[in-house]
């Protein structure tokens, strides 16, 4: 299975390209991309956060 780069950089490159986008073509595919970037990093801090051990009695 092909890792999904997440990274804080990788978000804020992301964001900087659809900054400086101008067509409709280019903001849609990068628009995408971040939706992508976002949908894994939620999904990655779901898991780490039900690994982690509870502390909660």
């Amino acid at each position: 299975m092909p890792t999904f780069e997440t990274s804080k950089l990788t978000l804020h490159l992301c964001l900087k390209q659809l900054k400086a986008a101008r067509n409709e073509s280019e903001i849609r595919r990068l628009t995408e991309k971040l939706q992508r970037i976002l949908f894994h990093r939620q999904y990655q801090n779901a898991e780490s956060q039900q690994a982690a051990p509870s502390h909660e009695q």
